[in-house]
């Protein structure tokens, strides 16, 4: 995904990459795939500020 981006934003340290996975770790997230889907909702919430 990081090679998606212009460098500069990576390399600015405006990129963020969360390697933790949802269908691991059941007491943090919802999992359609691991709950064959039985799941409540998730959302995340992002914000691009201008230079």
């Amino acid at each position: 995904m990081a090679n998606q981006f212009p460098y500069e934003i990576i390399a600015g340290g405006a990129f963020f990459v969360n390697r933790i996975c949802t269908a691991d770790h059941p007491e943090l997230f919802f999992s359609y795939r691991r709950d064959k889907g039985n799941t409540g909702r998730m959302a995340a919430i992002f914000m691009l500020k201008q230079q």
